[in-house]
């Protein structure tokens, strides 16, 4: 059996999460940005998801762990 069969998802297609690039980083995890949810990366080994960042302007495929619930969806 293949990894992504036990893999659970947090996030879903369409959910706005906060991307922080560093959160581990104390200087850094103040950089934070909206991002949008465009796929879920089941099939890859490495990252969990492909996202949007809003206000940059960039795509980017990210590991959960740098994903964190938004206050944007409570808008």
């Amino acid at each position: 059996m293949a990894e992504t069969d036990t893999k659970e998802y947090k996030y879903s297609i369409d959910d706005w999460v906060t991307y922080i690039p560093f959160p581990d980083i104390n200087a850094l995890k103040d950089d934070t940005y909206q991002a949008l949810v465009l796929e879920v990366l089941v099939d890859d080994y490495f990252y969990d998801y492909y996202i949007f960042i809003d206000g940059k302007g960039e795509y980017k495929k990210v590991r959960a762990d740098k994903l964190f619930p938004s206050m944007k969806d409570k808008e």
